[in-house]
């Protein structure tokens, strides 16, 4: 069926319903009736991978996708080696964004014409090379097509190369855009002449050849169509990590994909505080110490870890993820390791989850598995197979006993109310697809992967990892920071070095928060004096820290969110008003506005939200885990007198509002510091499951400040009311 016939079979389809259907609902105490537009989340990243390692090495995944993720943005890759996907499955494609390697392509013609119809109605940008200029015989492709494609963007290539660029000169940087990380100044990089042709272009980087008549080169632009950064005018590129920004990427990108302002889910905060997790993979389980005292005792490293950096921090929850294998009897599970991993898994604050069985160290030697060409070496003094694809190797690998058998193993050590939350992803952490799958299968989320680091060894942000990785029709959700390895140079040198992961905490957090509070270790931590004490100093830093604790499971489970959740622009809101729904969200309970405009939520207008806070130029508002379908409604008139949450170590939800206080459940680590903006005066009194649990006084600007003297680990009810009780 023709696309034109379609659309008129749905026109009068719609018409028919409009007659025989009654009206839409009209709105509910101030919130809209569910009706608007969704709004389109995804970039559709182009590129050539005969020009690359593998997918993980192109600059869409290592440079981009962080950025469009903070955005609200959904990166979603295509080699344009397997053919280019039909304009008609793009319905969810926001823009194309092409970043190519290489000046030329298997099919320039091809590729154009797709462009111009995949291109209608989505922005269009380019990073890079110009890949339709030549097929894959350099064969050079038509003028007049290298025109249609250059015009797409709003420019012209006059087709002038600029190989010496000794006497060139910058003549506009606009201070927004060009010198984030590095400047452009010495010697610029070569670069070919480009003129706007569309009056909407807007140029932020303009070069001149000397003083040569049409020297003039427009090198960055952004405008209605989208973008375009000219070849090595994105970053500079030194030897090893030495790589930097020359374009601000998240303004670049704003500019490019948006016409106006939208809200991004946020994954770094949850009750308008930084959130803060800690995993630890169970790797050197059974190492010895050599932590004194307790080297004389011949304890184990993983004893040394729950003694000096767990059991001393109830206040801050810890994933531990053992390897069943180190457990198992049957494999290299002994008394000793059994009886700990029961102890430590059975406390509050620990959660459990697996490290997998056999812990795979190339995931994708199994995705394929061939066990007579598996390496069987000689093992080492702990067990473990030397040289080979996994540490152990006595039996064949099997995806299923990797992910559920270590579940089912681990959860026959747990108390009863307790069952393993997450899969932790081992080795490489290159996960396949089908290994992927069968987490989800076992209704656990996973994690790890990505190694964030952002120091002066790794100084710009192009190494922050994204969210996470697809592969094939599955997630694997990145863990937040680097573990100690990369500190460490694989745990052979420096092993105080973990210390430096607070660098990267305390850049990701400022000027623009990206990443939450992670600490991310292994067990033969507990090996070494100087590593135990790094990890002692990072846990004293996060408990002097104002921070949200929640469990690694939950901090996969809202990246997670991240990727299903659908926003909806509501129309008919009225001047200066705006107006969003925040469907299938997950576990995700933050959404965040950059641009806010002065505005701040209506309460009489939104459901569903718990309250806002500004932090470094953002408004991050709180959701009720407890509705569905939460409705965000920004104005800019004075705020409405009903209670909302500026910030909580707890997670919140199930708010109720009432004439003399507010009723909510809480969950959480630590005691109960919150603070709220409450239109009682006068002293409040807290009740915590119905008992007195503390008083506070609201302030003259009409804020209470509070703190339970207690934990939650369990959710309790909270009243907050004014009067006696």
């Amino acid at each position: 069926m023709s696309r034109a016939r379609w659309i008129g079979i749905v026109t009068a389809l719609g018409a028919l319903a409009a007659v025989l259907m009654p009206s839409p609902p009209a709105a509910r105490d101030g919130v809209p009736a569910k009706q608007g537009q969704v709004e389109r989340r995804v970039v559709l990243g182009l590129y050539d991978g005969s020009y690359t390692q593998g997918p993980e090495d192109i600059a869409l995944r290592r440079m981009a996708e962080m950025p469009l993720n903070h955005l609200g943005l959904i990166l979603r890759t295509h080699d344009v080696r397997t053919g280019l996907p039909p304009v008609e499955t793009l319905r969810d494609v926001r823009g194309l964004l092409c970043w190519f390697a290489a000046d030329r392509m298997n099919d320039p013609v091809k590729f154009v014409d797709w462009l111009e119809r995949a291109s209608a109605g989505r922005k269009l940008v380019w990073m890079g090379q110009a890949a339709f200029n030549r097929d894959s015989a350099n064969k050079l492709t038509p003028g007049a097509l290298r025109a249609r494609a250059w015009k797409l963007m709003g420019l012209e290539n006059l087709g002038q190369w600029s190989a010496v660029t000794y006497d060139a000169k910058v003549t506009f940087a606009d201070p927004a855009l060009i010198g984030f990380e590095r400047k452009l100044d010495g010697v610029i990089p070569p670069f070919g002449i480009y003129r706007k042709i569309d009056p909407a272009v807007q140029a932020h980087l303009v070069v001149r050849r000397g003083d040569r008549p049409g020297g003039e080169s427009v090198l960055v632009v952004t405008s209605p169509r989208g973008g375009f950064v000219a070849p090595d005018f994105t970053h500079h590129l030194g030897q090893g990590h030495d790589l930097q920004w020359y374009v601000n990427p998240f303004e670049f990108f704003r500019r490019a994909l948006f016409d106006a302002p939208m809200p991004a889910p946020d994954t770094t905060t949850v009750s308008g505080r930084r959130i803060y997790y800690s995993h630890i993979d169970g790797d050197g389980w059974r190492n010895r110490t050599e932590v004194m005292p307790y080297r004389k005792d011949g304890l184990l490293a993983a004893e040394v870890v729950w003694r000096e950096l767990i059991e001393p921090y109830p206040d801050l929850p810890v994933t531990v993820a053992p390897i069943a294998g180190d457990l198992d009897p049957e494999w290299r599970g002994s008394r000793e390791t059994l009886s700990l991993a029961r102890r430590m898994l059975a406390e509050p604050h620990v959660e459990a989850g697996t490290h997998t069985y056999t812990h795979p160290l190339q995931w994708q030697y199994f995705e394929n598995y061939d066990r007579m060409r598996e390496p069987t070496g000689p093992q080492t003094p702990t067990g473990e197979t030397k040289d080979a694809a996994r540490a152990y190797t006595d039996r064949p690998f099997d995806i299923e006993h990797e992910i559920a058998g270590s579940i089912r193993f681990i959860e026959g050590l747990l108390p009863p109310e307790k069952k393993v939350r997450l899969v932790q992803w081992s080795g490489n952490t290159r996960a396949f697809e089908a290994a992927i799958a069968a987490t989800r299968r076992a209704g656990v989320p996973n994690l790890n992967g990505g190694d964030s680091r952002y120091d002066a060894e790794y100084p710009s942000l192009i190494w922050v990892a994204p969210l996470g990785r697809r592969v094939g029709s599955q997630l694997q959700i990145y863990s937040s920071n680097s573990n100690e390895n990369t500190y460490t140079d694989l745990w052979t040198t420096r092993f105080f070095g973990y210390r430096l992961v607070l660098t990267t905490i305390e850049r990701t957090e400022h000027p623009r928060r990206l990443k939450p509070f992670n600490l991310y270790y292994h067990m033969y931590t507990g090996e070494k004096h100087a590593a135990m004490h790094a990890l002692k100093f990072c846990l004293d830093t996060a408990r002097k820290s104002e921070l949200a604790p929640v469990a690694a499971s939950h901090f996969a489970s809202i990246a997670d969110g991240f990727f299903s959740t659908r926003l909806v622009r509501l129309d008919g809101s009225g001047p200066g008003v705006e107006t969003w729904r925040i469907e299938n969200r997950g576990a995700l309970n933050t959404i965040r506005f950059d641009q806010p405009g002065g505005r701040s939520v209506d309460l009489a207008r939104s459901r569903g939200v718990l309250g806002e806070r500004t932090f470094q130029g953002s408004l991050y508002v709180a959701l009720d885990a407890a509705e569905k379908e939460p409705v965000v409604t920004l104005s800019s008139g004075a705020a409405a007198p009903e209670a909302a949450l500026i910030q909580a170590r707890w997670r919140i939800w199930n708010l109720r509002r009432e004439k003399d206080g507010i009723r909510f459940t809480a969950q959480g680590y630590g005691q109960g510091e919150m603070k709220w903006r409450l239109p009682q005066r006068g002293e409040m009194r807290i009740l915590v499951d119905g008992a007195p649990a503390a008083r506070a006084v609201v302030s003259p600007g009409g804020t209470l400040a509070a703190t339970i003297a207690a934990s939650a680990l369990e959710p309790v009810e909270i009243e907050i009311r004014g009067g006696s009780i």
